[in-house]
């Protein structure tokens, strides 16, 4: 999923042909169509949407240390809440996909993810 979304290009459409609760971020956040469900993936609450943002903008202290890394301080709080208002982990990446993260990105914010 990852890696599809990193290769298409802003400009196509990409299309899912088997559908995962996985792929629920990336929808929500890009607003995608579900054409089982004829409609598009509801988006997040816009403060939900601004903690997302707001981690995304501390890419440098993704990449540190999960356990021990020295700019955990600035994300962990904003990750907590996200897991508080229910949303998992693999939503939490694939959401920050949608938003244009990278791969690797997103697989770090998730070792943060595990350890909040």
């Amino acid at each position: 999923m990852a890696h599809a979304v990193a290769a298409t290009p802003s400009d196509q459409v990409l299309v899912c042909l088997e559908w995962s609760e996985s792929f629920a971020g990336w929808a929500s956040a890009v607003g995608a169509y579900d054409a089982a469900a004829d409609s598009v993936v509801p988006a997040l609450d816009s403060e939900v949407v601004s903690d997302f943002e707001y981690l995304l903008m501390w890419d440098t202290e993704i990449f540190e240390g999960a356990k021990r890394g020295w700019g955990r301080e600035r994300i962990h709080p904003t990750l907590r809440k996200l897991k508080t208002a229910g949303l998992d982990e693999q939503f939490v990446m694939t959401y920050a996909l949608g938003l244009g993260a990278s791969a690797n990105l997103a697989r770090h914010l998730a070792k943060h993810y595990g350890v909040v």
